[in-house]
C-alpha cells in the first residue's frame, strides 16, 4: 500500500503541472472563445413545410433601450403550394415568450417579410447567453382550407452590441459653405450665405431619452426680414436680403433592418397639440428661424419662421409649416416657435446602410428681442 501512495505521489510530482496547464487552458478557451460559435444560430422543424431563412434575438443588457428584448425571423414556405399563416408562437417550456398573430400568405418558396416581435420578461437573457426557445407556426392550406400546427425550435445567442444595430457618427458637425453644395435652392430665387455665419455649435449625439439642452447661435445684426416671416416657403423670396446667414449641421446614421417596421423621427423637447393625430405631443423640434432637413443628398423636410400657421398658433393642423408658444422652447426665443419631428423612415432613408443626414439652419438676423440670434432643440431619435 505504501508503494502504491508513493507511486501515487510521484505521478503527481511530475505531471501535475501538465494537468494544471489543461485545464487553465480549458479554462482561458471558455472565458474568450466566441459565445456565438458555442451557441450557432439553429433551427429545426419536425414536419416538413417552412424554413427559417434568418433570426436575431437582441439581449435585455444592451444601452439603446428600443432594441433590448427585440426579436426577429424570416420564413420561408419549402412545401405547401400557398398557405397563410395565422399565428406564430414562441415559447419556452409552457411559458409564451411572444406571439404573433397577423396573417401572413406564402405561395411555395416565398418568404415572409421581416417578422418582428419583443421577448417577454420570463424568457429574457442577456448579450451572449444562449437561448433555446420553441416555435409553433399554425397556418392554413389554400386548397383544403384546414389549419396546421408546424412545431419546431430556434436557439443561437443573444445579440450583445447595439451599436450593430444603430450607429451615429459622432456628434453632430457644423461647416459653413458657400454655395449650396447639394444643387438644390431651398426656397425659390435664394443661394446660399448672404453673410458669413457663425454656425451652430456641434451638438450632443443622439440619445435614448428627450434632451433638455438647446442649441445657441449668433449672428450680424441689422437685417430686414420684411416679406419673409410667416408668409409660407413657396412665397419667400429673399434675393434682396443682405443679413441672410446660413450653417450646416451634418452627422450619419445607420439602422438595422430590425427597425424597418418602426417609424422612425428626428425631433427634439417640444411640446404641442397634433389636431391631426389628436394628441399632444412631446418630441417636436424648437427653432429659431429655419432648418431644411437633407437625407443622402436630398431635401425632404424643412420648417421654420417663414412658414405658413393654418389654426391656431400652438397647435397642428395640417398645412402648418411652424408653430409658436410651445412647451420647452422660450429658451430659444419670446415666441417658442416648434415644427413637429422629422420622419426619416418616409425620407428615402435606407436600412443596413450608412446614410448622411444634413440640416441647413438658417437665420434671418439679430433682432435683439431674444438672447441669441437663433437656437434648436438638441436631437433625438424616437421609434414608434
Amino acid at each position: 500500500m505504501q508503494k502504491r501512495g508513493q507511486a501515487a505521489m510521484e505521478f503527481l510530482m511530475t505531471y501535475g503541472w501538465a494537468i494544471m496547464v489543461v485545464l487553465l487552458a480549458i479554462a482561458a478557451l471558455a472565458y474568450f472563445l466566441d459565445s456565438e460559435e458555442l451557441c450557432p444560430p439553429n433551427f429545426k422543424f419536425f414536419t416538413k413545410g417552412f424554413y427559417i431563412v434568418d433570426q436575431k434575438v437582441i439581449g435585455s443588457d444592451v444601452n439603446f433601450d428600443p432594441a433590448k428584448n427585440l426579436y426577429y425571423l424570416i420564413i420561408k414556405n419549402t412545401h405547401h403550394e400557398r398557405v397563410t399563416i395565422s399565428e406564430i408562437a414562441i415559447k419556452k417550456g409552457e411559458i409564451i415568450c411572444d406571439l404573433i398573430d397577423v396573417p401572413i400568405e406564402l405561395s411555395q418558396g416565398e418568404t415572409t417579410n421581416l417578422v418582428i416581435g419583443k421577448i417577454e420578461e420570463e424568457c429574457q437573457g442577456v448579450s451572449k447567453e444562449c437561448y433555446n426557445f420553441d416555435l409553433n407556426i399554425d397556418y392554413r392550406d389554400a386548397r383544403s382550407g384546414i389549419v396546421h400546427t408546424v412545431e419546431g425550435t430556434i436557439s443561437g445567442t443573444f445579440e450583445p452590441n447595439p451599436n450593430q444595430l444603430w450607429i451615429l457618427g459622432g456628434p453632430w458637425t457644423t461647416l459653413n459653405i458657400e454655395g449650396n453644395t447639394f444643387g438644390i435652392e431651398d426656397r425659390t430665387g435664394e443661394s446660399i450665405n448672404y453673410c458669413v455665419p457663425e454656425s451652430p455649435p456641434d451638438s450632443s449625439t443622439f440619445t435614448d431619452e428627450i434632451p433638455q439642452g438647446i442649441v445657441f447661435w449668433d449672428l450680424p445684426l441689422g437685417c430686414d426680414t420684411g416679406g419673409i416671416g410667416q408668409i409660407g416657403f413657396d412665397s419667400a423670396s429673399c434675393d434682396g436680403r443682405t443679413q441672410l446667414a446660413k450653417g450646416w449641421l451634418h452627422n450619419t446614421l445607420y439602422l438595422d433592418d430590425i427597425f424597418s417596421e418602426y417609424n422612425i423621427f428626428i425631433g427634439g423637447n417640444a411640446g404641442y397639440y397634433d389636431t391631426v393625430a389628436g394628441e399632444d405631443k412631446t418630441n417636436g423640434i424648437c427653432l429659431n428661424d429655419n432648418l431644411y432637413f437633407y437625407v443622402n443628398g436630398e431635401l425632404k423636410y424643412w420648417g421654420g419662421t417663414t412658414g405658413n400657421m393654418v389654426g391656431g398658433d400652438d397647435t397642428y393642423e395640417g398645412g402648418d409649416e411652424v408653430m409658436k408658444e410651445c412647451s420647452g422652447c422660450y429658451d430659444v426665443d419670446d415666441s417658442a416657435w416648434c415644427i413637429p419631428a422629422f420622419e426619416l423612415s418616409a425620407s428615402g432613408f435606407i436600412y443596413g446602410e450608412s446614410n448622411d443626414i444634413d440640416i441647413m439652419v438658417e437665420d434671418f438676423c439679430w433682432g435683439g428681442a431674444q438672447p441669441h440670434a437663433g437656437g434648436m432643440s438638441e436631437l433625438t431619435l424616437f421609434l414608434i
